[in-house]
C-alpha cells in the first residue's frame, strides 16, 4: 500500500472535518497515513486517529491588509520570527521519511496546509 502524507489546516475544524471522512477510507483500505498539521489539529487527530502520526508543523501568519499581504508586518510579526519553527518543520520531515522506512511520501494531500508540500 502507498505512504500517505497528509496536510491539513489548523484553523478551526473545516478542514480537518473535510479531511477525517479521507483519513478514514485511506486507513480503512491499508494505505500507511502520517499527518501534518497544526493549531486545533492537534488534539483533533490524535483524538479521531491515535494510531496515525500526526506532527506538529509550523505555518507561517500572513499579514493582509485591503490591498493584499502586507509584506513588512508579515515579516516583522513575532509568530514569524521564531528560527525554532524552522528546525520543527525540518524535524517534522526527519520524523516523516523514518517512518516511510526513508522513502518519500507516495503521494501528499494538502488541505490548506503548506509545510506537508515540501
Amino acid at each position: 500500500m502507498a505512504n500517505i502524507l497528509i496536510g491539513i489546516c489548523g484553523i478551526s475544524y473545516g478542514h480537518l472535518n473535510r479531511q477525517k471522512v479521507v483519513i478514514e477510507h485511506l486507513q480503512k483500505v491499508g494505505h500507511h497515513i502520517q499527518i501534518f498539521t497544526f493549531g486545533t489539529g492537534i488534539a483533533y487527530c490524535k483524538n479521531y486517529f491515535p494510531d496515525i502520526p500526526c506532527h506538529e508543523v509550523w505555518v507561517p501568519w500572513i499579514v493582509c491588509t485591503e490591498k493584499g499581504v502586507n509584506f513588512e508586518e508579515t515579516a516583522k510579526a513575532a509568530f514569524n520570527t521564531n528560527q525554532k519553527s524552522i528546525v520543527q518543520n525540518y524535524s517534522c520531515m526527519q520524523e516523516l521519511e523514518e517512518r516511510f522506512n526513508k522513502m518519500a511520501a507516495d503521494l501528499v494531500i494538502s488541505d490548506y496546509e503548506p509545510i506537508s508540500a515540501q
